[in-house]
């Protein structure tokens, strides 16, 4: 299915697609080391990674609340820096010394602000879907000072529902007033995101930053966003590459 050079509207995944997620986490956990006198930062952010992968998965089924991922994440890294018997509040409050260094290094790719600047300025409608809450997802938008190139912004609390499901992206094609087949979607994720999109009828892009994904066929794959900028503007000049 080419992608269309005209879409209706682009939707864009937030997480490691516009912020830079992984290392926004990656300094939190720094900031969890040096609390925990633990040696190892990046042990730690292993474990925090792994803890919300699985408990993510568990919190879309509707098996556990946001505050048992939180106070999860919180207990797995303490464990790890051999603290394993975390009260509620402890953890709560372990949970809010990783919220301060992360909240305070979010930061967009550098490719961000010149392609969506690109995109808008050639009328291209871009929106979001996004798996966050929708408090959180805000304020990232608010923080990377992007939120004004975006509507509709559909978190995983918008519709009660999250990617890879078909539903959270006819939904998103419904608030934007067009339909699956002149829609793009882009992403990180090559199961929520692109297969998620394909699925959906959506044009799927797979965003493969760091080349993890060699071997992704199923939709085009994409190492930056100057090349999606390039293929829905292409009588301008090349953006710049960081």
């Amino acid at each position: 299915m080419a992608i269309p050079t005209h879409p209706a509207i682009i939707f864009f995944d937030l997480d490691d697609t516009l912020l830079d997620d992984t290392a926004a986490v990656a300094a939190g956990c720094r900031h969890l080391a040096t609390t925990l006198d633990h040696p190892d930062p990046h042990a730690l952010h292993t474990t925090w990674t792994r803890t919300s992968q699985h408990d993510f998965a568990r919190l879309i089924a509707g098996q556990i609340t946001p505050q048992h991922l939180r106070r999860d994440r919180a207990r797995a890294v303490a464990a790890q820096a051999g603290r394993p018997h975390l009260t509620d509040t402890q953890a709560d409050t372990l949970h809010d010394t990783f919220m301060d260094a992360y909240t305070a290094h979010w930061r967009p790719y550098p490719d961000v602000h010149p392609t969506l600047d690109r995109l808008t300025a050639h009328g291209h409608r871009l929106g979001i879907i996004t798996n966050g809450p929708t408090p959180n997802q805000h304020a990232k938008l608010r923080a990377l000072r992007i939120d004004h190139h975006f509507d509709p912004v559909i978190c995983r609390d918008t519709y009660q529902l999250a990617k890879p499901q078909p539903a959270v992206f006819h939904r998103a094609c419904a608030a934007a007033g067009t339909t699956p087949h002149h829609s793009i979607h882009i992403g990180d994720d090559p199961t929520a995101d692109a297969h998620g999109a394909h699925q959906a009828g959506l044009h799927a892009l797979l965003l493969d930053r760091h080349d993890t994904h060699p071997h992704h066929h199923t939709t085009p794959r994409i190492r930056g966003l100057d090349q999606l900028a390039a293929l829905l503007t292409p009588d301008d000049d090349p953006l710049p590459t960081a």
